[in-house]
C-alpha cells in the first residue's frame, strides 16, 4: 500500500507544480458545455443531452491520460520500473486518473444544473459517473500507456481506444437517461448492474495485461 500512495504523492506533487493540465481539461470542459448549450437551446432531450455530455467528458479522459503518460520519459520510467511492481504503478495511475476524471465529470454536471436543466435522481447518478469514471480510467491508463510507448500520441489512442469504449458510452449514455429522468429503478436496474459489472472487468484487464507492457 505505502507505494501506491507514493506514487499518488508523486502525480498530485507534479499537478501541483504544473497546473497547466488542470486547467486546460477544466476550460475544454467549460467551453464544450457552453458552446452546446448556445447550440441546442431549449430544444434539448435528456437523450440527446446525455449522449454530449458522456462524448465531451470521453475526449477530456482522453486529454487527462495521454497528457499524464506522455510526462512520463523513458529514463523515469526505467526508474520506476526499478522500484514499484506493475501492479502498483497501474492501481496509482487508476486512482489518480480516477479522481481526476470523477471531479472533472462532476463539475460539467454541475454546470449544467447552473445553466438551468432540470434533472431527477442526481445522488444515483453520482453513482453512475463514479462507475463510469472507473471504466474510463482503468481503459485509457492501459491505451495511454502504450500509445505514449509506441509514440502514436493522441490519434493512435483514439484509434485504440474508441472501439473499446462505444460499447460503455452506448450503456451509459441510456443508464444516465433513465436515471436523469426519474424512471423506477427496475426499468434500467440490468443497465446499472452491467456498468457495474464493466467497471470490475475493465479494472481486472488492466491489472492482468499492464505487466506485460511494463516488462517491455
Amino acid at each position: 500500500m505505502k507505494p501506491i500512495i507514493t506514487l499518488l504523492r508523486k502525480e498530485m506533487l507534479v499537478e501541483l507544480r504544473n497546473k497547466g493540465s488542470f486547467y486546460a481539461n477544466l476550460i475544454f470542459v467549460l467551453a464544450s458545455t457552453y458552446i452546446v448549450s448556445l447550440l441546442i437551446g431549449d430544444g434539448y432531450n435528456l437523450k440527446v443531452w446525455s449522449a454530449i455530455f458522456w462524448v465531451v467528458m470521453m475526449f477530456t479522459s482522453f486529454n487527462i491520460t495521454l497528457n499524464n503518460s506522455l510526462k512520463e520519459g523513458r529514463g523515469r520510467l526505467l526508474y520506476q520500473y526499478t522500484l514499484f511492481k506493475p501492479w502498483q504503478y497501474f492501481t496509482a495511475k487508476f486512482l489518480w486518473f480516477s479522481i481526476f476524471i470523477t471531479v472533472l465529470n462532476v463539475i460539467g454536471f454541475g454546470i449544467w444544473m447552473v445553466l438551468g436543466v432540470a434533472f431527477q435522481n442526481i445522488g444515483l447518478f453520482f453513482c453512475v459517473l463514479l462507475l463510469n469514471s472507473i471504466v474510463f480510467s482503468s481503459l485509457l491508463a492501459l491505451m495511454s500507456f502504450l500509445s505514449a510507448k509506441a509514440g502514436g500520441g493522441f490519434a493512435l489512442m483514439s484509434i485504440l481506444s474508441l472501439p473499446i469504449l462505444i460499447p460503455d458510452l452506448l450503456l451509459v449514455a441510456k443508464l444516465s437517461t433513465f436515471v436523469l429522468d426519474g424512471f423506477a429503478y427496475a426499468v434500467y436496474s440490468k443497465y446499472f448492474i452491467a456498468l457495474g459489472m464493466l467497471s470490475v472487468i475493465s479494472l481486472t484487464l488492466g491489472l492482468v495485461l499492464f505487466p506485460y507492457l511494463w516488462r517491455e
